[in-house]
Order: structure tokens, then C-alpha cells, then sequence
């Protein structure tokens, strides 16, 4: 009942027996090679040699019988030993879940997964929250389950989003019943996180007309409570969906309002409600914008800064983002082994933290070094794992820009009917969702695809194409490539 690993001051003060009985007992277990003993008494620390012993001597118990020890350790935790029940919530959580003793439990079970959280833990996170849900789902319907089980759907959310990606089918229904249940338990502060949440599933969903109609409505929501903070939350939403819409300039706007404003303390926070540290993802789009605006120096600064505070910061999850809008940055401009190398730590970091959508992007871009060294068929490789990955999250934003990268690898491996295909996927997923940031681009190897096919002119209309929508959107770097 105690637990596979326990030490001689609990068991001591939760045992039946006196202390020099219970030491010659334990001793007995010792010499019968059941449990192993680290340490003197009194401070002395047990742990069964083999879970099969502690499972069959748990199940030799009576139901009633273990549910009264779970109920007498988590009471002896909780009086005796406060600093167990503050470093380890979900130790007393077991134990009174056990007991059947669900509101103590239920309380235990959501600060463990928020102290999971706060250590990037986030699949530790994620079964606390579940197992703290389930235990309200027992409860009798009334307002003080619907609390209760509200206080667990942002930070649930937040966690499936970080370890599924954004646009994960379980991702959204999470935050849409914080926002039925918030109606009348939210508070302001918190009515924005459930609406940023619902933003992050749908925006990389690729639902970006809605996403703008959001950004409107969040902006609402926040103007009464005078939080810079939160302000410069808000103005990220339409910094990015403006950016996936065409609109460089209004993106970088945004970008510099939210910053004007920002303090790292509240993006630290903030960042429990969403994922990642503002400050983070507000630099890397602004940016990309930079560089889309022909700024391409101080988009290189602003975007190493970005690395910069997510290692300051210490936030896995920022700086995986981080490191993928480098390495993108760096495929703009043209620097193969610097999109590599960045790529490649995001590989690492995203693989070892569990972060598929960060995963795919990685290797998206490693993809990309591969193109940008002339070495097509490993290009290909890379970009169809990548997209497998990037598939499996859910995720629509940029497929367009995945689809017209790989038909140029077709086009550089020879395969002009593959290239066809992907640039013509591209152009309907682009018009699709409205998704315009690499529109220019998308003409312009759809131009280069037509002169490999012994076309030039049909491939001068693309690249008057190309340099209509670069102009339209003050793209001045993509206007330069495609006047070349």
C-alpha cells in the first residue's frame, strides 16, 4: 500500500507497531532478500527487489483494508511530512484516490500536473490532469464539479498541445469546453487563455479568416483590464495571422506594438497559460516579416535574439520554436549550413522532448539545406518525413510552402510531372485557406518548373505572377528573386 519505495519515519509512523519491533521486522524482510535497505535507522529507505512481492501482498489485502491504509498514509503525509506533500502532489494524490476519497484527490492531482508542467514534463502533466478529471466525472453533477473541472481543461489543453501539436484533433474540444464552462466560472485573464487556445488550434488549422475575426474579439476582451502583458499576448495573434495572410506590414506592426510592451517576467507567466514565451514567438515573426519586407540583416538579429532569450528563459518548448523560424529564416536567405545546423538541434530537442509538430518542421527545413545544396533526391527523402510527421499533428498552416518546396526538389531531381503535381497542390492549398505568406514564391517555381519543361513562355506569366503578388505585398525580397 505504501508504495514500492518507502522510508523506515513513514512506515513508522503509520505502523501498528513500536519502533524496535517494526526495525526487527524489516530486518526479517532484509535477510529474506524481499526488500532492499539503503541507509541506517531510523533514516534507513526500503524498496522491494521485485514488484511482483509488493503486488501480491497488495492484493492478499481486502479491499476495505487498503482503502483505510491509503486513507491513514495520505493523512500522515499531509500532517507529518508537509514537505513530501508539497515536492510530490501526486504521491498524496494516489493514495487518497485509492482511499476513495475523491475532493482531497482531485485537489493533489491538479497541482501535480501543473508542478509537471513547470518542469516541460508535459506527458507526466497530462496524466495527472486525466486521472484528476476522471475523479470529477464521479462526482455529482453541480457548481462546484463544473469548478473543479474547469481548472483543469487550460492547463490540459496547453500540455496536449505542446505533445500533440497544435492542431491535433484533441487539442481543440479541450479548450471549447474551458470556453462553455468559463462562460460563468472565468475570469477575464482566463476567458483570454481559453480564446488564444481556441486561436492556436484553429490558426494552425489554417483557418485564418476566422483566426482575424478572433484577433478582433480577443483585443475587446483585454482592453479593460489595462495588463501590458496581456496585451502583448493579444497583438501576437494577429502578428502571425497577418504574416500567414500576405500582410507583412501589418504583421510587423503588430510585432513592435506587443514589444514595446513586453516584460519578460509576465511572458515567463504567461507562458504556463499558452505553451511558449511571447517574447519568443512575437521576434520570430517579426522577423520573418522583416526579412519578407527586404530587411534581411535585421530580420538574421532579431531572430538570433529570439534563440537567445528561449535559452535564457530555459523553456524547451520556446526554443524548439524558436530554432525552426531560424532555420526557416536562413532557407530566405540562402545559408545551407546554418539551416542545417539549426535544424538539427531542433531534431534533437524536439525528439527528446516529445514535440512532434516542432519535430516535423525540423526535418522540413533539413530538407530544405538539402535543396539549397543542389542535392535534390536526399531533399526529397527528408521533406516526405517531415511531411509524415507534419501530417500526423493535424496541421495544415504552410502546406502550401511544403508543397512548393518539394516540386522544386522534383524539378532539381528531374521529375517534371511530380513537380506538376506539388506546385499545382501548393496553388490549391494556398487558395483554399487563404494562406498567401509564400504566394510570390509559389509562382516563381512554378516558372522555373515551366522553363525545365521547354515552356519559357508560360513560365514568363508565372514570373509576372510571381512579381504581382510581391509587389502587392511590398515583398520586396521576393520581388528581387523573382526579377532575377
Amino acid at each position: 500500500v505504501i508504495g514500492r519505495e518507502f522510508t523506515f519515519e513513514l512506515l513508522a509512523a503509520i505502523a501498528p507497531l513500536d519502533e524496535h519491533t517494526l526495525q526487527q521486522r524489516l530486518r526479517d524482510l532484509t535477510t529474506a532478500e524481499l526488500v532492499h535497505q539503503r541507509g541506517f535507522f531510523p533514516r534507513a529507505r526500503f524498496t522491494f527487489k521485485h514488484a511482483l512481492v509488493q503486488d501480491t501482498a497488495y492484493g492478499s489485502l481486502l479491499r476495505a483494508a487498503r482503502a483505510q491504509w491509503h486513507r491513514r498514509i495520505a493523512e500522515v503525509l499531509n500532517t507529518q511530512f508537509p514537505r513530501i506533500a508539497e515536492t510530490d502532489p501526486a504521491l498524496l494524490a494516489h493514495h487518497y484516490t485509492e482511499a476513495g476519497e475523491a475532493i482531497p484527490a482531485i485537489g493533489y492531482w491538479e497541482r501535480a500536473g501543473l508542478q509537471a508542467q513547470e518542469r516541460s514534463a508535459h506527458h507526466e502533466a497530462i496524466n495527472h490532469f486525466r486521472n484528476g478529471l476522471e475523479l470529477v466525472e464521479t462526482l455529482e453533477p453541480s457548481e462546484q464539479r463544473e469548478a473543479m473541472e474547469f481548472r483543469f481543461q487550460i492547463p490540459l489543453g496547453v500540455s496536449l498541445l505542446t505533445t500533440k501539436g497544435y492542431a491535433a484533433p484533441e487539442v481543440g474540444p479541450v479548450f471549447e469546453r474551458a470556453h462553455e464552462l468559463g462562460r460563468k466560472l472565468a475570469a477575464p485573464g482566463e476567458q483570454f487563455f481559453i480564446q488564444w487556445g481556441i486561436w492556436a488550434w484553429r490558426v494552425v488549422r489554417e483557418e485564418l479568416q476566422l483566426c482575424i475575426k478572433m484577433a478582433d474579439e480577443v483585443q475587446r476582451l483585454i482592453e479593460p483590464l489595462g495588463d501590458e502583458g496581456l496585451q502583448t499576448e493579444a497583438l501576437f495573434i494577429p502578428a502571425l495571422t497577418a504574416f500567414y495572410l500576405g500582410d507583412f506590414q501589418q504583421s510587423r506592426s503588430c510585432c513592435e506594438k506587443g514589444f514595446a510592451l513586453f516584460d519578460q517576467q509576465k511572458a515567463e507567466q504567461y507562458a504556463r497559460h499558452t505553451g511558449q514565451n511571447v517574447g519568443v514567438t512575437m521576434q520570430c515573426y517579426w522577423a520573418l516579416s522583416l526579412w519578407h519586407l527586404g530587411y534581411p540583416d535585421q530580420a538574421l538579429r532579431r531572430s538570433e535574439q529570439a534563440i537567445e532569450m528561449a535559452r535564457i528563459a530555459k523553456h524547451p518548448f520556446s526554443l524548439a520554436y524558436a530554432l525552426c523560424h531560424h532555420s526557416w529564416l536562413n532557407h530566405n536567405v540562402g545559408r545551407s549550413a546554418e539551416v542545417r545546423r539549426v535544424a538539427d538541434e531542433g531534431v534533437a530537442i524536439s525528439t527528446e522532448q516529445g514535440f512532434p509538430f516542432w519535430l516535423a518542421e525540423a526535418l522540413l527545413h533539413l530538407g530544405f539545406s538539402h535543396l539549397l545544396d543542389r542535392q535534390p533526391n536526399e531533399s526529397l527523402e527528408t521533406l516526405n518525413r517531415g511531411l509524415g510527421v507534419f501530417n500526423a499533428t493535424g496541421a495544415k498552416l504552410s502546406l502550401c510552402h511544403f508543397y512548393a518546396v518539394t516540386a522544386d526538389a522534383h524539378r532539381q531531381a528531374g521529375s517534371i510531372d511530380q513537380a506538376d503535381r506539388y506546385i499545382d497542390d501548393s496553388i490549391q492549398a494556398s487558395a483554399t485557406n487563404g494562406n498567401a505568406f509564400f504566394l510570390a514564391e509559389i509562382h516563381r517555381i512554378r516558372g522555373e518548373i515551366k522553363l525545365a519543361a521547354g515552356n519559357p513562355k508560360a513560365a514568363e506569366a508565372c514570373f509576372q505572377q510571381s512579381l504581382e503578388v510581391a509587389r502587392s505585398q511590398q515583398a520586396r525580397s521576393w520581388e528581387l528573386r523573382t526579377t532575377i
